[in-house]
């Protein structure tokens, strides 16, 4: 009886050990298991202007914040020349102010001679003329008085002489109303203002150019108070400082790094799956992901390459490395802003 009951005893052990080998064999197929490493991104710090690195705000190791000042290049340098370009700027103001008054000189100037002279101007003329006249036709009545006085010898040939002279005088300046009083009726002539109009011509594009010249300054200005701030140095995005590539005295070329920068988010893991796995994994699929010292995290597949390669070195598989895979990114959750950068992790699919 004592042996029945054993070997009853050693069945029932015997099924449910069964029982829980298969279940776990069950969840071990359904469950795949990948090889990867943490994929923190990194970025250098440098300023778009050459200088004198006159100070550093922080040291490797420290935590900084998107928009933090990391460094200070010497400013000086473009302060003057942020100076200098907006007094450029301000001569080339005034300019402006000078050229547009000579434009409007010139259209004055052109619209006069287009309009010719005002009727009360022609008016005061042709009264000119007239009291000239007036006293032309007295010097030749005086003129004819003298003629016929030194036929009967009561003058002599000088006074005649005088008399003539006086008249011819008075004929030039009556000529010389009749024709002032002329070029007033007809308006001025067309070459003087066609000389109007291209000194008008010359104004406006003198103006056009101060303008011009004024924009340019402008932008000058703009690019000088620009240069003068990016001798600042800030942090690009929230991370830790890794490395001080330089040092405070250094002269930098535009563009030279300063600091190295690991960026604390997004964390992902880069992993590689096999061919025949491929049609098991999808974007948005969510995964576990465990470091080799315990700690645990979700994640997201975020992205799957469409080109296969060779399973490169750093990934430890169970197949022979020559095997063709497919890179996968997983971009991890809250609590993982703490791992390092090329660290080895566990991804889980299930």
């Amino acid at each position: 009886m004592k042996i029945v009951l054993r070997m009853i005893i050693a069945l029932i052990l015997l099924g449910v050990g069964y029982y829980f080998y298969a279940d776990s064999r069950a969840d071990s197929a359904a469950e795949l298991v990948l090889n990867g490493n943490v994929d923190i991104r990194s970025v250098n710090v440098s300023g778009r202007v050459a200088g004198r690195l006159q100070t550093l705000a922080v040291d490797e190791g420290a935590k900084v914040k998107a928009g933090a000042l990391l460094g200070q290049l010497d400013p000086q340098p473009y302060e003057i020349a942020l100076r200098q370009a907006r007094l450029d700027a301000a001569v080339a103001q005034e300019s402006i102010a000078t050229a547009e008054s000579n434009v409007k000189a010139a259209q004055a100037s052109l619209a006069l001679l287009r309009a010719g002279y005002r009727p009360e101007e022609i008016d005061r003329a042709a009264a000119e003329l007239e009291a000239q006249e007036v006293v032309q036709e007295n010097a030749q009545r005086e003129y004819n008085r003298q003629v016929s006085l030194l036929n009967k010898r009561a003058v002599s040939q000088q006074a005649v002489d005088l008399a003539e002279k006086t008249l011819n005088s008075q004929k030039q300046v009556v000529a010389a109303h009749r024709a002032a009083l002329h070029m007033m009726k007809t308006g001025y002539r067309q070459e003087e203002i066609l000389r109007a109009e291209a000194q008008l011509e010359a104004a406006t594009s003198a103006a056009a150019e101060a303008k011009a010249r004024h924009s340019v300054a402008l932008v000058r200005v703009e690019q000088a108070e620009l240069n003068l701030a990016d001798t600042r140095l800030t942090a690009p995005a929230d991370g830790i400082v890794t490395t001080r590539i330089v040092e405070p005295g250094s002269m930098l070329q535009a563009g030279a790094p300063v600091l190295s920068i690991s960026l604390r988010s997004p964390v992902r893991v880069r992993a590689y799956i096999d061919e025949v796995y491929l049609d098991s994994v999808t974007p948005g699929m969510q995964v576990k992901v465990a470091t080799d010292g315990g700690t645990e995290c979700t994640g997201t597949v975020s992205y799957i390459s469409p080109q296969a390669e060779f399973t490169p070195r750093t990934v430890q598989t169970a197949d022979i490395r020559t095997t063709l895979v497919y890179r996968i990114l997983v971009t991890l959750g809250s609590g993982a802003e703490h791992l390092n950068a090329g660290a080895p992790v566990t991804v889980r699919i299930r």
